[in-house]
């Protein structure tokens, strides 16, 4: 599967029993790019955490990823009802490409959690 035809990506890796899965994002050479995680929320719901090297932001690779692999989520996994992700408040970048998927905002869950040292906003 292509990604602008510029990426693919790999098949699923499931990390233990928690059938935390992670979705490589690879160049056409093959070179990593980043990743999507698919991790279980409960029976119908999972939630998606994803990473782009800095070098591919903004030049479509996180959306058209994120696309293909919530399509891809909803057709394999016919019981789940509700798929999320959290994002720093702080990150737009990410909040664009969850908005141009057709993520909803729901609200700011406030001091949710620790990066780098401080609290945040999720």
């Amino acid at each position: 599967m292509s990604i602008n035809k510029r990426t693919k990506i790999s098949e699923t890796e499931k990390k233990n029993d928690l059938e935390i899965q992670r979705r490589r994002l690879r160049r056409e050479d093959d070179r990593p790019i980043g990743y999507i995680l698919i991790m279980p929320v409960d029976n119908i719901r999972k939630e998606i955490g994803y990473v782009l090297a800095r070098k591919y932001w903004g030049k479509g690779f996180a959306t058209e990823a994120v696309r293909l692999v919530t399509a891809e989520i909803f057709k394999e996994m016919p019981e789940i009802e509700r798929l999320e992700a959290l994002v720093d408040v702080d990150n737009v970048g990410s909040q664009r490409v969850l908005e141009k998927v057709g993520f909803t905002r729901e609200g700011v869950m406030r001091n949710y959690i620790i990066m780098k040292g401080s609290v945040r906003d999720m």
